[in-house]
Formats: structure tokens, C-alpha cells, sequence
């Protein structure tokens, strides 16, 4: 049974991860959601647990957990791992449990050591798929093997989730644009569209066409930007897990996609990235 698991502190900011986590356990068959109280406060927590519960109760299986011991990270992943098919879906600050810098610590570290996939829900995600909806999984790709170590996970998630597959590399701003009387070829631009259409067929199928786009400009703000027009349920992209977001390659646009996207935010580490420091 896939299991969606949402942490929750007793923060406002951290139940906006529910909403997104639910929409996408309602597309999974046999899918449950489980809340998690990463807190002290037992008895008032175990009450908005149930309260919350109550609200999708019409609309996906939700049950809840308290954990009033322990390191945060370590519970989380400790559960994570101990449920079948477990998803990690955390918003990225909130008080006490997920704490309010950029992804939060103990965001970060359950980055740096979750060996699945996370879903995480930015401060600026305001939009959740409905169960019928038609929507689109938007992949980022900066012409890299690392970067392109997500498209396995996002080729199941466009299956199991009946999601659209979308493709997108950044390439520098156009601070020169062609004039329409000479059109010059951007070699840029043919490039990493020629990647993309390579890339595409591990994304989709014979029957599934896959939606290629490149974009201009700093990635951390033309993905998020893109992602809105199209508009994309899901943005899916790799990440280090060192030092949680490292800022380098890939992980520091993840930090900034995260950040202003409108829609959560699949990630993975590859599997030889295992190594986290803390620095």
C-alpha cells in the first residue's frame, strides 16, 4: 500500500504540505496519507491530528502517529522506512519540528539521509491536483547524468499518477535576440533541445508523447515561472545530499525551484550520492 507521510509540528505552515499530499495519494490505488507529530504537546496535537484527518477522510485513507520522543530527522526517516512504498511530503519551514530557514534543518537533513524520493511544498505552492484532473510532471535536466538521474523515478511517478510528461532545460538569458530579416541558429538552444529529444523516450512511451521546452535565464526562477504557465502539477529534479542542498551542480537551482514554485517538488539523490556533510 503507497504511503504518503506528512510531518507536522503544530504549525499552520507545515499542514500545507496535507493538501498536496492527499491530492496525490487519492490518484494511487490502495494509497494511504499518515500524519505525523514530531511534538510534545500530546494531547492538543493528537486532537488537531484527528481534526485534520477528519477532512480528507471522503477523499483518501488518513491516519495518524505520535511521536513525543526523539530527533525529528531520525523519526521521519525511521518511519519512512519502515512503511511500504513511504513518500516523504514536508513543507519547507514551519516552527519547532521543521524549522523556518530555507528547507529547515531537519528538512535538510532528512534529504540528506532519505535513500526515496521526497515531495516537498514551498512556501509560494498554492495548487493541489485534483483526483480527475488532467495535469503535467515537469522535469528539469541541465544536460548532466546527475540531473538526468531523475527521470526513472519520474517516468514511474507520470505512470502511477496519470500525469503528463513535460522536459525542460535552462540555457543562458537571450540578451541578443535574432533579428527576424537574418535568423541565426542559436547552437544553445539546438543543443539542449537535441538532449531533450533524447532524453524524452525514457520519460514516455510509444502511445505518450512527452512535452519539450527551453527555457532562457537563471533556472531558479524560469523553471518555477514555466511550471506556472503550463501549468505543472508536479516539478521533478535531482538534488546532493550534501550539507541537505548543496550548492553546487543541480542543488542550489533545487533550493531556489523549491523555493518559489507553485506546485511540490519531487526530488531524488542518485544512488552513488551518499556521502553528507555537514558544512
Amino acid at each position: 500500500m503507497p504511503t504518503i507521510i506528512v510531518p507536522l509540528d503544530g504549525s499552520p505552515f507545515a499542514e500545507r504540505a496535507l493538501r498536496p499530499a492527499c491530492s496525490i495519494a487519492a490518484r494511487l490505488e490502495r494509497s494511504r496519507v499518515l500524519l505525523v507529530s514530531c511534538t510534545d504537546d500530546i494531547d492538543d496535537m493528537q486532537r488537531r491530528l484527528d481534526d485534520l484527518a477528519g477532512l480528507y477522510a471522503d477523499v483518501v485513507a488518513v491516519e495518524t502517529r505520535r511521536v513525543a520522543h526523539g530527533d525529528p530527522a531520525d523519526v521521519l526517516l525511521a518511519t519512512a522506512a519502515t512503511e511500504p512504498e513511504a513518500t516523504l511530503c514536508m513543507a519547507t519551514h514551519g516552527r519547532g519540528g521543521i524549522s523556518s530557514a530555507v528547507l529547515g534543518s531537519v528538512a535538510k537533513r532528512v534529504i540528506c539521509g532519505s535513500t526515496q524520493p521526497l515531495v516537498l511544498v514551498g512556501p509560494h505552492c498554492r495548487t493541489a491536483l485534483l483526483p480527475a484532473e488532467h495535469g503535467r510532471l515537469l522535469v528539469c535536466s541541465d544536460g548532466s547524468d546527475f540531473s538526468d538521474s531523475i527521470v526513472p523515478t519520474a517516468a514511474m511517478w507520470c505512470d502511477r499518477l496519470g500525469l503528463e510528461p513535460w522536459l525542460t532545460e535552462v540555457v543562458g538569458p537571450d540578451e541578443d535576440p535574432e533579428p527576424a530579416d537574418r535568423p541565426v541558429p542559436n547552437r544553445e538552444v539546438e543543443a539542449a533541445r537535441k538532449r531533450l529529444d533524447e532524453l524524452a523516450p525514457q520519460l514516455g512511451t510509444s502511445s505518450t508523447k512527452v512535452g519539450i521546452e527551453v527555457l532562457h535565464g537563471a533556472p531558479g526562477r524560469s523553471i518555477p515561472d514555466f511550471a506556472e504557465r503550463l501549468p505543472a502539477a508536479l516539478i521533478a529534479i535531482a538534488t546532493h545530499g550534501r550539507s541537505g542542498l548543496t550548492r553546487i551542480t543541480m542543488g542550489s537551482v533545487a533550493v531556489e525551484v523549491v523555493r518559489h514554485a507553485p506546485c511540490p517538488v519531487l526530488i531524488t539523490r542518485p544512488t552513488d550520492d551518499r556521502t553528507c556533510v555537514d558544512r
